[in-house]
């Protein structure tokens, strides 16, 4: 079942207890995210994988801060600003049509973003849609067996079922890696000569 994150409650996106279980630039880092990449961030709120992201790719690399509220744009935007980031590029975006070119990003990310997703499929193969070739779609999600934190046992997402769903569609999906214990991490791969499925 899916439920939506509440924007009033956007300062919990950024707490003590979260920088120190999902510390963001470690966790990309531990991700595969590297300084060459292209990098978008698929329902990034307040940017806090944003900056991290931004700050290893340096100047050099493009960052792209997606998400469907125009309020949570507003904040990578002031938090870029005061880090005189200029590498971030905000995207306004519906929740199933991403506004960027086929193929456009190496490294395409979302963390905690697939478990208030209705229709899985459809989103996962937008995602999929602007991966380059032998580029990654990583994703991070709460863990299904510990539930002291973060929503409800029903609404979580399990690492099988998004496995699963992935794999359907053409791509390579690594064990899961675990994240402080409450989350998972995905990195799926397109590199593979098929194409995606478009069924």
């Amino acid at each position: 079942m899916s439920h939506k994150f509440d924007i009033k409650h956007k300062q919990k996106l950024d707490s003590p207890r979260r920088r120190k279980v999902l510390p963001p630039k470690e966790v990309l880092l531990k991700l595969g995210l590297s300084n060459t990449d292209t990098f978008a961030d698929i329902g990034c709120g307040i940017g806090y994988f944003t900056l991290p992201a931004a700050q290893i790719l340096d100047e050099t690399g493009k960052v792209y801060a997606v998400d469907v509220s125009q309020e949570m744009l507003e904040e990578v935007k002031k938090s870029a600003e005061e880090n005189a980031f200029t590498n971030i590029e905000l995207i306004k975006s519906e929740e199933y049509a991403l506004p960027l070119p086929d193929d456009s990003v190496s490294y395409c990310f979302s963390c905690n973003v697939l478990h208030e997703i209705k229709d899985l499929k459809h989103f996962i193969k937008e995602l999929i849609r602007i991966v380059k070739k032998n580029g990654k779609l990583v994703i991070i999600e709460w863990n299904d067996h510990i539930a002291d934190w973060g929503p409800s046992a029903d609404h979580r997402l399990p690492s099988s079922v998004l496995q699963e769903l992935i794999q359907a569609e053409g791509l390579q999906v690594d064990s899961p890696i675990d994240i402080g214990g409450y989350f998972y991490g995905l990195i799926c791969r397109k590199d593979y000569n098929d194409e995606t499925k478009t069924d």
